[in-house]
């Protein structure tokens, strides 16, 4: 027992600790289409204070939760870029020639990775290795999708893509999919029509957000423009909220807020509450430039909005308490698109977030005679098992972390390490999950989330 309690100190302590070490201040990412690269903007500073090179036409972009590294889809090269956010450098990139939109799981594991391609390809790599672990190809094989601005559920379950159902004309009959990837099966399909533009998830659980554009196809409009207020339960549309062509959208942390870019080149915010607008800010003039994307930080203090403008592209700065736009961050003039936020400089979300599993493991019953070990050990495939003895001990974890702060170099841990990898704020997450549950084959899982309940029904709708 003094050594369980050692071990759920240590996991409640130490996620906090080395991730305010890690981190100076989030980061936010912006990826440029035109010129290969991310611009990295200093949140603390509202200042652009890096450039990273990619690959040819980042056109999709994502972070995982611990703001470690960072993924673009390439349509230039065919691939998806992995980027060290630390090193800030690519270090890996994974072929995929028809790759689109990117997600992350809620713990680091796996990318998910949507394709142009017949039946709605998926694509899911393991992180640790860069490799593909297996694909879904959820839809009807003889027709072509294309899957695009995915979200995934906050346990990790589903995962939610704008499915595009590729026309003759080269148009999108658009639909919001979801797709169990413990049964590798689709779930839920709610018609948006042909212009729906970004999903956003409700943290809560209980909502899916579409932003919808007035599309013209076959000389007509086929879909009405504002969200799309989806049920999660049966994929329902069960209400749409006023908003002229809306874009980019982003809700926050504790999803009581939706931040929505319009066409009237506005920052719009909405309550998730009754779906009201509670504020609106204008970051652009709607005739030389013009919002495309939004995201915001975690603590809810500042909006960023991504703006094209045939003078300057820049970043919008709002602040949320005001409801003002306070800078412009200046970038060359190219075309930034998509922008994520990596976490809080605290790391008291994930800690919280974890309960530790603390049924003990069944000791199963012998049925043959064990082999005598060698005197050289086989190397060990878990994250942090150091000496591959099988387990993880409270002194590996600390090895780990000295490793990360650079007190200690890697062939002190020589088989937790696995090929390739890094020792950062993630792999010692899954050393210290290995230490409570044990040593398991396959993706270590360190967050447990949130079982999120909620029975809010928007005003005037009805269930």
């Amino acid at each position: 027992m003094a050594k369980l309690s050692r071990m759920v100190t240590m996991w409640t302590m130490l996620p906090c600790v080395f991730a305010a070490q890690a981190l100076s201040a989030p980061l936010a990412y912006v990826n440029d289409v035109e010129l290969d690269v991310l611009y990295v903007i200093d949140t603390s500073t509202h200042d652009w204070v890096d450039t990273i090179d990619v690959g040819l036409g980042p056109s999709r972009l994502a972070l995982n939760p611990f703001g470690t590294r960072a993924y673009t889809s390439n349509g230039g090269d065919h691939d998806v870029s992995v980027i060290d956010t630390v090193k800030r450098a690519v270090t890996d990139t994974i072929e995929n020639p028809f790759a689109a939109g990117l997600v992350v799981s809620p713990d680091g594991c796996e990318l998910v990775v949507g394709e142009y391609g017949l039946g709605g390809p998926v694509s899911v790599i393991d992180t640790q290795t860069d490799q593909e672990s297996y694909r879904i190809v959820p839809d009807t094989p003889a027709v072509r999708f294309f899957m695009d601005s995915p979200v995934i559920s906050r346990d990790g379950g589903v995962v939610y893509f704008i499915q595009c159902l590729v026309t003759d004309s080269g148009s999108c009959n658009n639909s919001a999919v979801g797709i169990d990837l413990r049964t590798r099966k689709l779930t839920s399909r709610t018609s948006l029509g042909f212009g729906a533009f970004q999903l956003a998830l409700d943290p809560n659980g209980h909502f899916l957000y579409a932003t919808l554009q007035p599309s013209v196809a076959g000389g007509e409009n086929t879909s009405a423009d504002g969200i799309a207020v989806i049920d999660r339960t049966d994929g329902t549309l069960i209400h749409k909220i006023p908003a002229p062509a809306a874009e980019g959208i982003a809700v926050g942390r504790d999803g009581a807020v939706l931040y929505v870019v319009t066409e009237s080149a506005n920052l719009s915010m909405f309550s998730a509450a009754n779906f009201e607008e509670i504020g609106s800010v204008q970051v652009a003039d709607g005739a030389n430039s013009a919002p495309v994307f939004v995201a915001v930080t975690p603590d809810g203090r500042f909006a960023y909005v991504t703006v094209l403008s045939v003078l300057q592209n820049y970043v919008a700065v709002v602040d949320t308490a005001t409801k003002a736009m306070i800078k412009q961050i200046g970038l060359p003039p190219f075309r930034p698109l998509q922008i994520a936020i990596g976490p809080a400089e605290s790391s008291t979300a994930v800690c919280v977030a974890f309960t530790p599993n603390l049924t003990p493991t069944p000791t199963p019953t012998a049925t043959a005679a064990l082999p005598t070990p060698t005197s050289n050990p086989t190397p060990s495939s878990c994250t942090g098992d150091c000496d591959g003895s099988g387990e993880v001990t409270v002194n590996e974890i600390i090895i780990l972390v000295n490793i990360a702060l650079g007190t200690a170099d890697a062939p002190a841990c020589p088989n937790g390490i696995p090929s390739g990898g890094s020792v950062d704020l993630a792999l010692i997450m899954r050393a210290v999950n290995n230490a409570l549950s044990g040593c398991a084959a396959g993706c270590e899982h360190p967050i447990k989330p949130y079982n999120y309940v909620d029975t809010r029904v928007p005003n005037g709708a009805s269930r």
